[in-house]
């Protein structure tokens, strides 16, 4: 049975085991076409190992659907081509290939739609367009990281995961990177965010959920938790 009637990514009871020691703990969360939800949570919560877990990178029990069909007997690129994206934390950018490599290589697809997807990708980051010929290796990290998200958009995804995405960015360039994370979200597409810049992710997103040692201590609208005052208390416990 369906864990939801709506379309969207759905998790019930997620669990993921390293070694013995659980580090995520039976959580359930959903997310809806156009909601940003935010993992939050201190270092090595578990919101990482949550978010590989739904892209199949990490062993995990429990249910993962996308648009009402379950995904966890399928592996990475399986998920991948029904809908999931993945941006892993620390960008991983092809060194040796070039931008346009980078991007095209996630296409998967015929000529004249990719040039359609690497078009689009250019219009939200205007500043890979100059950059199309460099090698991987010899961005800054904000460029990388276009690269990344752009990589990740290439596939056309109806789910988008995030790790970490602003970590190493300058200020500047994270808050243009979360405003564009609202604006893929306003065209519709489902994003699932595990992040420790708590403010700014707030700010964007739709929801929140407070993880610690693993388990799900608090779910609320982000709005409401962006007024909290202390907010490292909570994470900390």
């Amino acid at each position: 049975m369906s864990l939801m009637g709506a379309r969207g990514l759905a998790l019930s009871a997620i669990a993921v085991d390293y070694g013995g020691v659980r580090a995520v703990r039976e959580l359930s969360l959903t997310v809806a076409p156009g909601e940003i939800v935010a993992l939050l949570g201190a270092n090595g919560a578990g919101k990482s190992s949550l978010v590989r877990a739904v892209m199949g990178l990490v062993p995990s029990s429990g249910r993962i659907e996308l648009d009402g069909r379950a995904l966890q007997s399928f592996g990475p690129e399986a998920r991948a081509r029904r809908g999931l994206a993945f941006v892993p934390e620390g960008r991983r950018v092809f060194g040796d290939l070039t931008v346009r490599e980078n991007l095209e290589v996630a296409a998967r697809t015929r000529t004249a739609p990719r040039r359609a997807r690497l078009d689009r990708v250019i219009a939200l980051f205007p500043a890979l367009e100059a950059l199309l010929g460099a090698r991987g290796w010899t961005l800054s990290g904000g460029e990388q990281q276009m690269v990344a998200i752009g990589r990740a958009l290439m596939q056309e995804p109806r789910v988008l995961l995030l790790d970490e995405p602003s970590l190493g960015l300058a200020p500047a360039l994270a808050a243009k990177m979360f405003e564009l994370l609202g604006v893929l979200a306003a065209s519709g597409a489902a994003v699932l965010l595990a992040e420790q810049n708590v403010r700014p992710a707030l700010a964007i997103a739709t929801h929140a959920h407070v993880i610690r040692r693993g388990a799900l201590v608090k779910s609320v609208p982000a709005a409401e938790l962006a007024m909290a005052g202390d907010l490292g208390a909570l994470f900390l416990g």
